[in-house]
């Protein structure tokens, strides 16, 4: 054999090797089953807990909204995304929730397969992750989920019970999404004594972080301190996304980012 065909011969296993590697890596990036969508419109309903339920919360309202597809498959399970909404919407009755929140804004435009069923709860104060456990097992129990998809997104101080209860709960869910979200309980430049008890309990969480860099309100310092510790656990799937020039009031971003929606389906929790 030539020197020539010597080289020629070492490049080509290379490149195989090379091309089987990233093969897999596709391959392992693309494991996730299918999931149920619906069609139809996507509509809204205001709903109410039950008493037994509703006597045991501490700063949920009564009521909340159900969002999803009009049309359902008989049997058919699908991702549920639950929306915590941030201070503003505190002192604001239930059908502005109905009506304003972007996640739900931006799929009442889709035309095409629906393949979320939306939940928003409503607070009185700070979330209460007492309250949160019991909306979720509510959710569960009376919504065609599909529970190895179950996504957490929150604005401001629904960002921060976002970080909440996922850190305290991760097994509920397969990908977060936090945006101008603050660190912890007393005040949105707060950040908790319990900051590396979080950042280990979510090490293994799939989590985008979303901030103004203008933010006045929650410094954006909070969301990336968040995003250092993450990474420092191992965090493999963190990503960190600061607006130039934008402040607190991001919250169209779940409409004007859709990448938001396929990026979290693609993940899906195997607990």
């Amino acid at each position: 054999m030539t020197f020539t065909n010597k080289i020629l011969t070492l490049l080509v296993v290379f490149l195989t090797s090379f091309l089987h590697i990233n093969s897999q890596e596709v391959n392992n990036q693309n494991t996730s089953t299918a999931y149920s969508v619906g069609k139809g419109k996507f509509e809204g309903e205001i709903l109410k807990f039950p008493a037994d339920i509703d006597s045991t919360l501490n700063r949920m309202q009564s009521n909340y909204v159900v969002w999803k597809p009009s049309i359902i498959g008989e049997g058919d399970k699908l991702p549920l995304l639950i929306y915590l909404h941030g201070g503003g919407k505190v002192k604001k009755t239930v059908e502005k929730l109905k009506g304003g929140i972007h996640p739900v804004k931006y799929w009442q435009e889709q035309t095409t397969e629906l393949p979320f069923i939306i939940a928003a709860p409503h607070a009185q104060g700070p979330w209460d992750i007492n309250d949160l456990e019991q909306f979720f097992k509510h959710i569960i129990k009376t919504q065609p989920v599909d529970l190895s998809r179950v996504y957490l997104c929150g604005y401001s101080m629904g960002g921060a019970g976002t970080w909440n209860w996922a850190q305290a709960h991760p097994e509920h869910f397969a990908a977060i999404v936090v945006m101008s979200g603050g660190l912890g309980a007393g005040g949105p430049k707060k950040i908790t004594q319990d900051i590396k008890k979080w950042q280990h309990n979510l090490k293994d969480m799939p989590t985008w972080i979303i901030h103004g860099a203008e933010d006045t309100t929650v410094p954006a310092e909070r969301s990336i301190l968040m995003h250092k510790g993450l990474v420092r656990e191992g965090n493999v799937n963190v990503k960190l996304s600061i607006l130039p020039d934008k402040a607190h009031a991001i919250t169209e971003y779940f409409k004007q980012m859709p990448e938001i929606y396929p990026w979290l389906l693609s993940f899906k929790n195997g607990n």
